[in-house]
């Protein structure tokens, strides 16, 4: 049997009421030479069970391994070491995508030194009656882009974003940099490493990918300490970014983004009895990237920036700080 090129992997955890509408989407495609590997992540519903009715019935399409329960990075990591595809594509399995999902992904493939295809994607929320589904991001001309580029375009995410879905890697990628186990936002810890290690990065302008945000997703739920992975990971992009002497202006995306995560990150612990420890423990972060605060302005509308900062009090504190000096 040949290795299909493409390897759909997805982590299969507690969605029994959702599971099947991802993996029909995903059956049902234009483009043929891929392989789905559900990976049931210990789930303790009937995803096992309905993983393999899927394997049974479409043998050739379908394979599911079982494992321990170990969180979604893990469960990645789990699939992608065992692939033998040249490259994977990841969908969460509350998702779905459109019948020309693989297909998009695949037409990025205009050379052969391009290792990520990346393309934006819809939004969708559970009604009453079905689904709400919305796009609020911008698109542009498909294209090729140097590593730097890429980075940049990740910082604004505007025509794409840091989730490891709605997106195509070459394997050896996914193995050389994995994702990290028991952190929230694991993707934010590893998006970045994989765009900077890749020749070129392509785009393409096509949404096909239906994210769903569920009650219980982590940007709906409450606050916890651990939440505050989405501004060390960010930290962490833009020392990485600093130390291998990215240029002040790419940099200063990186230090934009980790304002923005701050703003988000504020407005959900506002209400938190310990929201003092948490503004000084972000304002002592945001403090070691000050210098960069003038090129951002340079950068991007002032209106913009602005707007952000006045709406929070650290970023609004910064402004101030800034001007100051």
């Amino acid at each position: 049997m040949n290795v299909p090129k493409i390897d759909i992997i997805v982590p299969v955890y507690n969605v029994e009421p959702y599971l099947r509408k991802c993996v029909d989407s995903l059956l049902n495609q234009t483009y043929d030479d891929y392989i789905i590997s559900l990976v049931d992540d210990g789930s303790p519903d009937e995803c096992p069970v309905i993983c393999d009715e899927y394997a049974i019935n479409y043998p050739e399409k379908i394979r599911v391994y079982h494992k321990q329960n170990g969180g979604l990075s893990d469960a990645r990591n789990y699939a992608v070491e065992r692939s033998k595809s040249e490259f994977v594509i990841f969908v969460d399995s509350d998702d779905w995508v459109s019948e020309r999902f693989i297909q998009n992904l695949v037409e990025g493939l205009t050379s052969s030194e391009i290792d990520m295809v990346v393309s934006p994607y819809y939004r969708a929320t559970e009604t009453s009656e079905g689904f709400s589904i919305y796009f609020n991001m911008s698109t542009k001309a498909p294209c090729a882009m140097e590593m730097e580029e890429a980075l940049v375009e990740l910082c604004k995410e505007k025509y794409y974003g840091n989730h490891a879905w709605s997106k195509l890697f070459r394997l050896g990628l996914l193995k050389a940099y994995p994702y990290p186990k028991g952190k929230y936002y694991e993707d934010s810890y590893t998006t970045y490493k994989h765009i900077a290690h890749s020749r070129l990065v392509s785009y393409v302008s096509t949404p096909g990918y239906y994210y769903l945000q569920r009650k219980g997703s982590i940007v709906r739920s409450e606050f916890q300490r651990k939440h505050l992975d989405v501004i060390y990971a960010t930290q962490e992009m833009v020392k990485y970014m600093i130390d291998n002497h990215f240029s002040r202006k790419t940099v200063s995306f990186g230090v934009y983004k980790l304002l923005r995560n701050a703003h988000a990150t504020f407005i959900h612990a506002k209400r938190e009895q310990d929201f003092d420890i948490i503004y000084d423990e972000i304002f002592l972060i945001l403090n070691q990237y000050k210098e960069y605060f003038p090129i951002i302005n340079q950068s991007l509308k002032e209106a913009m920036i602005h707007k952000l900062m006045m709406s929070c009090r650290l970023l609004y504190h910064f402004m101030i700080l800034y001007k100051k000096e």
